[in-house]
């Protein structure tokens, strides 16, 4: 705390590394927001001191002219609402109508995305204070600092505000039922595009400032409850309601620490959309919490009004901020997507083209040749380059032959040239997106094309693959967040042309481009989480051009004593088989039987939770169906509750409360759940099976203390796919990043950053998944140790890990032992 602290004080960057359970949370929240406390008492004094020495005017800028817009044709009719505004194609005309709207976000990345129709933050509710932003990867671990923070007095003393995507706190359930997140998103504003709007009086308070934060409501608010609203105007009713009710919820918001669930619940009772009232809550919060996406986004925290300038930005679970920020600015398309927004805007431009203002028509245009030629791309692949003048060798290619090989690797530069698409001026035309509504009316023509039989767009002409990816705005955000992405440096990305899967994927691999932008704004920057090691490398990934000395470590042990934990290397199964879990023949049905007896043995050994990660979905997968079939499932039932991660996010809270009753005794019927099958139960269980997936929604950030993790289990490494081009690109480029060394290894022997990179990687991911599960409390567990490890291995153990198949992690993590575990 002391460390953190001073880390604040003098501002920069600071890498905190403390164990899962020794009190991580509870001390980011006491350093950071008394260092708040203090250091606005010590402002507001230099503020109460300028103000009496100087005193300053304001003036009023001349308003823009109104501009003159081409009037619609007579012959539009209801159409007409779909016509674009003027636009003056180079930005400079006098008479060029523009109204600023940000372009939604990329949803490749599972972010939230921001729509044209969500208005920019009021310049006069910008945070004239410094705030704190806390930002993990999940909602389930910003609901538990939420509960580490109701321990403090700061839970009276400052106020919270708790910002989400739509799609955890939307409460209409029409629009909840769609799914995912892009589609949510997308009815969301076609919502409040339908609905009338609102006089300019309703959107103000009594005392005349305005009562919705940083924002307004894009739609109607209507006088009466939702139902009225509803059959008064075709809007969202959560958003039709008397602005005094939108203002309430805000308020209560601050009033007290309410997490994502609690403020959705909130906003469900009082009939109020709750994603609205935390945006309007942000300004005045002292402490607002972000998932990852939020604040890695540019685009997103301009469209939210996240404001980094002097505050501090502290990001738990920071072993995955590289990944994140990599993940956040890439790009994906598909070829249905790119055929559903070339017919949306082919379609929109043959109807509109007579009454379209030249620039709307030119940038209209200009993306659809844009599509067209990504489109083409993706179906008849990329044509053959030479190497142009200057470019050192071919462009990248997995695999020998560039024409054989299912995916081919190039430059931003060498893909622009290859597809032609370096005559269009991208730059330009994303401004012109992110200042119009061109992506919401394209959409909302197409859509209301499509919905009276006139087939513009058809998504499910190319199989329900991407069905839900392929409606109109989800399209059209992947066109243009792929466009965006190609605006990236030449040397900070690649573009990856699958042929087999008729993709085309940007991947970033200089993460600092983008978070450097954060770490320039902030005051103050904090990177925490249980394990940060290797935390040189962590820098070079993030802040390489930060000096080593001026970024503040500060690293601590586990307060579990080494001799409370018992780490057990299995290289053969109950049987004596041995365990080959490398990936061409873990699935072979001996090896999940065996794999299944020996889960059977420590479930039966061990009392209350224990916990198998296996390295994949599709693993875990394979292995369930195995022992569904051989009755190793309904086995292990009988033993303890067995419960299967689930991969939706929304089934993760109630899967994890069965699962902690099932564990500590609350629940004794032994069956299946959290997957589709389920099995039989039986007399006599005790504690839960949980099957998870290394590095899926369980895999850290979760609180499995006590009897809830008993045992980890590891079944196989998760080493990364080395013939993974998106991983090789990434090896290639720290082996470019890596700073010269005296004594280097000649070009033709790798690189330790690339040679060590697949290490870090599987280290990170097994840290993360089974030895951050330790906990302080009750570590002792010798009165219920089992009779059938003769060896009193749980008599002094707080946790057993189990790894399998372990000839690889013997290299680094344990000593293997030769007895296997009976």
């Amino acid at each position: 705390m002391r460390s953190l602290y001073a880390t604040l004080e003098a501002g920069g960057v600071g890498l905190f590394e403390s164990p899962t359970g020794t009190g991580k949370t509870l001390s980011l929240i006491c350093s950071t927001l008394q260092w708040l406390e203090d250091r606005r008492t010590a402002e507001a004094a230099e503020v109460a001191r300028a103000r009496e020495s100087s005193a300053t005017g304001t003036g009023s800028e001349p308003a823009p002219g109104p501009g003159a817009a081409l009037k619609a044709g007579g012959d539009l009719g209801e159409d007409a609402a779909f016509l674009l505004d003027a636009w003056d194609s180079d930005g400079e005309g006098a008479g060029a109508k523009r109204r600023p709207h940000r372009l939604p976000a990329s949803d490749s990345s599972g972010s939230e995305s921001e729509g044209p129709e969500d208005a920019p933050p009021d310049p006069a509710n910008v945070p004239a204070r410094r705030q704190v932003f806390f930002c993990s990867r999940t909602h389930s671990q910003l609901t538990q600092f939420v509960g580490e923070l109701r321990r403090t007095r700061f839970a009276e003393s400052l106020s919270v505000a708790a910002v989400a995507s739509r799609q955890a706190m939307c409460v209409n359930e029409a629009v909840r039922r769609l799914g995912s997140a892009a589609r949510i998103a997308e009815k969301c504003l076609d919502l409040q595009q339908r609905a009338p709007r609102p006089k300019r009086a309703a959107l103000r308070g009594g005392a005349g400032g305005p009562e919705w934060g940083p924002m307004r409501p894009p739609a109607g608010v209507s006088a009466g409850g939702p139902a009225r609203a509803a059959k008064a105007a075709p809007g969202c009713p959560y958003l039709s309601r008397k602005a005094s009710v939108q203002r309430h919820l805000k308020e209560a918001a601050l009033a007290a620490p309410m997490d994502v669930e609690e403020l959705a619940r909130l906003g469900r009772r009082r009939g109020a959309c709750p994603y609205y009232a935390a945006r309007a809550a942000m300004p005045e919060a002292d402490l607002v919490l972000l998932p990852y996406a939020t604040l890695l986004s540019q685009e997103t925290r301009e469209a939210l009004g996240v404001r980094l300038e002097g505050a501090v930005v502290v990001v738990d679970e920071a072993h995955n901020l590289v990944d994140a920020v990599s993940a956040c600015h890439s790009a994906v398309l598909r070829a249905p997507q790119a055929a559903a927004s070339l017919r949306a805007l082919s379609a929109y431009h043959k109807r509109f083209r007579g009454c379209l203002a030249p620039g709307n028509s030119q940038h209209i245009q200009t993306l659809t040749l844009l599509a067209r030629t990504l489109l083409d791309t993706l179906e008849k692949g990329l044509p053959s380059t030479k190497p142009r003048a200057g470019q050192l060798g071919p462009p990248a290619t997995t695999g020998g032959n560039p024409t054989a090989a299912p995916a081919r690797v190039l430059t931003v530069n060498d893909f622009l040239f290859a597809t032609g698409l370096d005559n269009i001026n991208l730059f330009q035309l994303l401004r012109y997106l992110r200042e119009s509504k061109v992506l919401f009316k394209v959409s909302g023509y197409a859509d209301k094309a499509l919905a009276g039989g006139e087939g513009v767009v058809t998504p499910l002409a190319f199989g329900d693959a991407h069905a839900s990816e392929s409606s109109g705005m989800s399209s059209l955000h992947a066109l243009v967040g792929l466009a965006a992405a190609l605006t990236n440096a030449d040397a900070d990305g690649r573009v990856l042309v699958n042929a087999a899967e008729q993709t085309i994927k940007f991947v970033l691999l200089n993460a600092a481009a983008h978070f450097g932008k954060v770490v320039a704004a902030a005051h103050a920057v904090v990177l925490a989480s249980g394990t940060l090691a290797p935390m040189e490398a962590l820098r070079r990934a993030l802040f390489p051009a930060l000096d080593p000395a001026a970024v503040r470590r500060f690293s601590c042990g586990h307060v579990v004593p080494p001799e409370r934990l018992l780490a057990l290397a299995l290289g053969r199964g109950p049987t004596g088989r041995e365990l080959d879990l490398r990936a061409e023949r873990r699935a072979a049905p001996a090896t999940l039987d065996e794999l299944g007896r020996l889960l059977l043995n420590v479930c039966q050994a061990i009392p209350q939770g224990v916990i198998a990660f296996f390295p994949s979905f599709a693993y875990a997968e394979q292995a369930a169906q195995r022992w569904e079939a051989t009755g190793a499932l309904a086995a292990l039932a009988a033993r303890k509750r067995a419960f299967r991660e689930p991969r939706a996010a929304a089934a993760v809270q109630a899967t994890l409360q069965q699962y902690a009753e099932s564990a500590t005794g609350s629940m004794r019927t032994g069956c299946i759940a959290g997957g589709s099958n389920a099995g039989s139960g039986g007399v006599g269980v005790g504690g839960a099976l949980m099957l998870c997936v290394v590095g899926g929604k369980l895999a850290e950030g979760i609180n499995f203390g006590d009897g809830l993790g008993r045992c980890v289990v590891v079944l196989g490494m998760p080493f990364p796919n080395p013939a993974d081009p998106e991983l090789r690109e990434r090896m290639r480029y720290l082996d470019a990043q890596q700073p010269p060394r005296e004594g280097a290894l000649p070009p033709a022997t790798p690189d330790p950053a690339s040679a060590a990179c697949a290490e870090i990687l599987l280290a990170a991911a097994v840290i993360a998944s089974a030895l951050l599960k330790l906990r302080e409390q009750d570590s002792v567990y010798s009165s219920h140790a089992s009779p059938m490890l003769s060896t009193g291995c749980l008599a002094a153990a707080a946790l057993l890990l189990v790894i399998c198949g372990a000839t690889a992690l013997s290299l680094w993590l344990v000593t293997p032992r030769s007895a296997p575990l009976s």
